[in-house]
């Protein structure tokens, strides 16, 4: 690689971190953030009640099986929509994961 190829690499690489940090700045970004937070905890409370429910042998057959999960939380009151915030939250998360990993914030 020449001169001119690694200055050229570097300055775009420059840039995608100072667009990076940028987005990690922005109060949509840390609201998405927040919510990834907050669903990680609330999917983590939910497997931990199911797998109580598993363990006390209440429908173990059902939700031993992720999709059983998932289709236990549907059926309960608002269930779709707490699937559809999982969802939101999840990419959330994952988007600020990867800004993370880029921005080094």
């Amino acid at each position: 690689m020449n001169d001119e190829t690694k200055e050229n690499l570097s300055q775009a690489i420059d840039e995608t971190v100072e667009a990076a940090e940028d987005i990690v700045r922005h109060p949509l970004t840390k609201t998405l953030a927040r919510l990834g937070f907050y669903t990680k905890g609330f999917l983590f409370i939910v497997i931990g009640i199911l797998a109580i429910l598993v363990t006390v042998g209440s429908k173990s057959g059902e939700l031993a099986a992720p999709s059983g999960a998932l289709t236990e939380v549907a059926r309960v009151p608002y269930g779709k929509v707490i699937l559809i915030i999982f969802i939101v939250g999840g990419v959330g998360h994952g988007i600020w994961n990867i800004l993370r990993g880029v921005a080094d914030v």
